[in-house]
């Protein structure tokens, strides 16, 4: 009897297992489905609500703030395949199998253009609030939460029935629970306008997830009904701006340590030039020549301090000089290992042809990677450096197939790495050290990468890490860096010599009146441009000027070559700064200078400069 006049109003009854699988149907439901009752039974509800298909998407769509009931609109499928509007309200109670659900289900009359556009309208706002990206929440005037959009659970990890009925505050971190006390003066206000504001929420897991999140208050008449927020993920935003305020802040660290390695760089000139003078005095007894040797090797520690400012202050292309690579591993290993509880064994094949690289810039690489195996193994070990060629067949696919490689590989047996943060060490900014910068790795994934190479790695917690780096080859042979290059000197060649440096001007002149050369010596390019004119005009032209990159206050030599290179094609110019990573220094032929003469330099690396180009 109640069941027919229900249906004579129009409604159906229903009756599902906690799978929401229909279990009880009225007979009104099969007529307006069109399909038979015993089929019906046993399938899912979702199979016959198109925009409903999950059941988090229903509760998500509660008009009730009860976890125990629903009350939601919805498409319905009926029998000729028309979508129709159908009202469902139910409530949950419990069998000892579990819980179930019982209801009843209404066809909303559409006939009357109001009512169908009316439920257009909400159609339309409910598919909205079910596909945006941005969390969307309604709440009653007690901010509890009425409903939340599907983005929302997904972004706080709840279920909608977990949410629906709770307080706000079950979400949003404690120290923003003052917020209600902003919404309370809203109240008295009657204020109605958006508010934007920054807050956190707390994700089931625990995350605080900060959003942005812009909210207002809803009013029948005077009293107000409740609120309604979108909320937007800001994470990325976040990290964003972290992220430039970092770069920003290296980027003026960087100046200043680029401004400092400059100056440094100068000084180390006059300390190591004064040095070299001396150690070929013929009358230094042996004691002597051991002393100097000490204050040449720390002078040496000092100049890898600089570059090592120079690559942290934004790095540049690299200087490349024709090497065997074995001597920067060597030498970057026996500098890095020392006083630390660690060991170097090589394992070097034979053959191993040239490379063409910075060695300052490929020592910095060598001694990121021998820091974290150092710190990897906080008790000590035996770190291994490998060297080896590589195969084409074993050559990885992001490097040239058309060029030789060589492979080094620096192997610890520290904790190794953990997988969750794999993907992120080469990262700028990323680090697990207290201390760190998160700079080391970025940088040398940089520098390998400007070399034309790949650096990989492989990790394995508990046993150890092994970083790999491939360079190309080159058919080429090393020339000596260090070899006495005796110097055929010509109709005693005459120098200019600009540098902003007055013990450089003192250095310099000791060193080329001893070598047999005639110098002259200016502080910036105005200076430099009008002594190299006065020389031609009384026909006892310079054969070679050494120009100072960066002038502060004056002309500096990128464009005091310009000016000289439209007086005089043939003179040979060489370009001399402390800034040893600047472009320039790189591709030193493309700015119209011949050679480059990096600051701190020896006697003999000034030596092979003045034999190359002073004929």
């Amino acid at each position: 009897m109640v069941i027919q006049l229900l249906e004579e109003n129009g409604f159906f009854l229903w009756e599902t297992d906690y799978k929401y699988i229909l279990k009880y149907l009225s007979p009104l439901a099969a007529t307006i489905s069109g399909i038979p009752m015993e089929k019906m039974l046993g399938m899912s509800i979702f199979d016959f609500l198109p925009d409903v298909d999950s059941p988090e998407v229903l509760w998500s769509r509660n008009l009730t703030h009860n976890p125990s009931t629903i009350h939601v609109q919805c498409e319905f499928i009926q029998k000729d395949g028309q979508i129709s509007s159908l009202e469902i309200k139910g409530h949950r109670q419990q069998k000892n199998d579990g819980d179930y659900f019982v209801g009843t289900g209404k066809l909303l009359d559409t006939s009357d253009e109001k009512n169908r556009l009316f439920v257009q309208r909400e159609q339309r706002l409910r598919m909205l609030f079910e596909t945006a990206n941005d969390l969307i929440m309604d709440l009653d005037k007690q901010e509890n939460i009425l409903s939340i959009n599907p983005a929302g659970c997904a972004l706080l990890g709840y279920k909608p029935q977990e949410l629906s009925g709770n307080s706000i505050k079950m979400v949003i971190d404690p120290q923003f629970h003052n917020i209600s006390d902003e919404y309370s003066l809203k109240k008295l206000k009657h204020e109605t306008d958006v508010t934007t504001y920054e807050i956190n929420f707390i994700s089931k897991s625990g995350e605080k997830i900060p959003l942005e999140l812009s909210t207002r208050l809803l009013y029948s008449g005077e009293e107000i009904i409740g609120y309604q927020g979108i909320g937007r993920d800001i994470r990325e935003r976040r990290r964003f701006e972290e992220e430039r305020i970092k770069t920003q802040k290296l980027e003026s660290i960087g100046l200043l340590a680029g401004g400092i390695a400059h100056d440094f760089n100068n000084i180390l000139v006059s300390i190591i030039g004064n040095i070299n003078l001396l150690q070929f005095q013929e009358d230094a007894n042996k004691e002597t020549k051991e002393i100097l040797h000490d204050l040449e090797t720390g002078a040496f520690r000092a100049r890898d301090l600089t570059k090592q400012l120079l690559t942290f202050s934004k790095g540049g292309s690299p200087v490349k000089k024709i090497m065997d690579i074995k001597t920067i591993l060597k030498e970057s290993a026996s500098f890095i290992l020392r006083g630390s509880k660690s060991t170097c064994k090589y394992i070097f094949e034979e053959n191993i042809p040239p490379v063409d690289v910075d060695p300052g810039q490929i020592s910095q690489v060598m001694h990121n990677l021998l820091m974290n195996a150092i710190q990897a193994m906080s008790r000590g070990g035996t770190i291994k450096i490998f060297l080896s060629n590589v195969a084409s067949n074993t050559l990885p696919s992001s490097l040239n197939p058309d060029l030789k490689y060589i492979r080094i590989a620096v192997r610890d047996t520290g904790h190794g790495i953990p997988k969750h943060l794999q993907e992120k060490i080469f990262d700028p900014y990323f680090t697990t050290k207290k201390t760190g910068t998160g700079l080391g790795l970025a940088t040398s994934y940089s520098i390998i990468k400007n070399h034309n190479g790949l650096l990989s790695f492989t990790s394995e917690s508990g046993i150890g890490s092994t970083f790999s780096f491939y360079l190309p080859t080159i058919d080429a042979e090393v020339k000596p860096l260090e070899s006495d290059i005796p110097i055929a000197i010509r109709q005693m060649n005459r120098i200019l010599v600009m540098d902003d440096d007055k013990n450089i001007h003192l250095l310099l002149s000791r060193i080329l009146k001893k070598l047999g050369f005639r110098s002259t010596f200016t502080f910036e390019g105005g200076e430099t441009i009008q002594s190299f004119l006065n020389a031609k005009k009384q026909k006892d032209p310079y054969k070679m000027i050494i120009m100072d990159l960066t002038i502060p206050g004056g002309m500096g030599g990128k464009e005091t070559v310009k000016r000289i290179r439209d007086l005089d094609s043939e003179v040979s110019i060489i370009v001399s700064s402390g800034y040893s990573n600047d472009p320039i220094m790189a591709h030193h032929s493309e700015y119209g200078f011949d050679g480059v003469l990096i600051k701190p330099y020896t006697l003999r690396q000034l030596k092979q400069v003045l034999a190359e180009y002073s004929n």
